[in-house]
Formats: C-alpha cells, structure tokens, sequence
C-alpha cells in the first residue's frame, strides 16, 4: 500500500498549486480507499476469532 500511496501522492504534487493543496487531496482521494481495507481487514479479523468450530478443531487435530 505504501508503493500505492508514494504514486498517488506524486500525481497529485505535480498536479496541485501548492503541497498544502496537494496533500489535502492526497487525503480526502485515499480516505474511501483505506476505509474499505480497513473493513476488510476488520472482517478477516473476526472470522480468525476463537470460538466453538475452533476449539473443537484444535482439540482433534
């Protein structure tokens, strides 16, 4: 994501009046992004979650 996020940056520097400008939309363009991967990652989280399947799973394995 950091590779993403250096491209990203670099286009809207060479396309923004002024760094504040260009960080400011840098910004507020990625935020809708690193909310869905969040999300993701909170979901993926959950389902890792120990629970009844599991410990039946680590008991006979």
């Amino acid at each position: 994501m950091s590779i993403e996020d250096a491209l990203v940056l670099r286009r809207r520097l060479r396309t923004s009046s002024s760094i504040p400008v260009a960080l400011t939309k840098f910004r507020v363009g990625r935020q809708p992004r690193i909310g869905r991967l969040l999300k993701v990652s909170d979901d993926s989280r959950d389902l890792k979650k120990s629970g009844p399947v599991r410990r039946g799973r680590r008991a006979s394995g």
